[in-house]
């Protein structure tokens, strides 16, 4: 299709969750409507008369005429939210506009793509960069964190975590939040053990990985410090406004972070040749269909978008 005056592309997800629910809300009560949607406009259109909610953006019709199964997990589903995020992609890339993106089931998506991860990962293979060349980043206003390892399972975090990701990381997440924001920001780590290994005691893994990855950024000048107690690190490095904190693996990190930012979290895939944010739930099944899902998380990955692209 031709380019036109969009400010931002948005990816619709999973048909069958709240993804249009919440696009259709966000469009009503914003005038402009700046950005282009990628998506089965079957699907909008039956989301689009189930809430009597009228659209006027612009749907790129993806072509699969899916017409969607309230709260179920399909194939069908799966594939067209995984042809509206390589689409989307494309045209933001072409244009140069950010990349907004609503949730996904990667259980639906694997039922055609056995090898699929999420969001993060396919951008990285569709941007041709390796899964280290990209930082996954989720936050909000008080609280920004980066987990080391994303979508892997708790046994495999310990081997993932070498001094090589961990300084290609902060240098990614150190980039991306200076040429944002403006100033060098101050990061902290935490470790990967409880209470941080104890010197050994506990784990080995700060003394013989964490520790020298953080000396050698620290030489480079990147104002990093750590390892701290995961316990105790978010809640002082929330107190001191530390701009990110960083974490050994998934729910490590998401856990306090989603204690202060469960409605207005933003999901930021950093490395990429595009911006890239999303929202920062998942596909919300359960209330699929009942007009109860928050437009919150949407607008602020929205705001940053356009907020990292000025």
């Amino acid at each position: 299709m031709t380019p036109l005056n969009f400010r931002y592309a948005v990816t619709l997800g999973d048909p069958n969750g709240i993804s249009a629910e919440i696009i259709l809300k966000y469009a009503a009560k914003n005038k402009l409507q700046d950005f282009i949607l990628f998506a089965d406009k079957t699907a909008i259109d039956f989301w689009s008369s189930f809430y009597k909610i009228p659209y006027s953006f612009e749907v790129e019709d993806i072509g699969g005429n899916y017409m969607p199964e309230i709260s179920k997990v399909t194939a069908e589903a799966g594939k067209s939210a995984y042809n509206a995020l390589c689409e989307g992609w494309k045209y933001a890339k072409n244009s140069n506009i950010p990349l907004v993106t609503l949730p996904l089931s990667k259980e639906a998506v694997a039922m055609t793509y056995k090898n699929f991860k999420g969001h993060t990962e396919t951008l990285a293979h569709l941007d041709r960069k390796s899964d280290d060349d990209i930082s996954m980043i989720l936050g909000g206003k008080r609280m920004k964190v980066l987990t080391l390892t994303r979508h892997i399972s708790i046994k495999e975090v310990s081997s993932a975590i070498t001094e090589e990701l961990i300084i290609k990381q902060i240098n990614i997440i150190n980039k991306w939040f200076s040429g944002w924001k403006k100033v060098k920001p101050e990061i902290w780590i935490a470790g990967l053990n409880p209470h941080a290994g104890e010197n050994g005691v506990i784990g080995t893994e700060e003394n013989d990985i964490i520790i020298p990855a953080i000396k050698k950024l620290q030489h480079s000048g990147i104002n990093l410090k750590g390892p701290f107690p995961a316990d105790t690190m978010f809640v002082k490095g929330l107190r001191e406004n530390v701009d990110i904190m960083v974490s050994c693996y998934h729910d490590q990190g998401l856990a306090p972070l989603k204690l202060i930012h469960f409605d207005d979290g933003v999901n930021v895939t950093a490395g990429l040749s595009i911006i890239r944010t999303s929202v920062d739930h998942g596909t919300a099944f359960d209330i699929a269909g009942k007009g109860l899902a928050s437009t919150q998380s949407f607008e602020t990955a929205v705001s940053w978008a356009l907020e990292m692209m000025s």
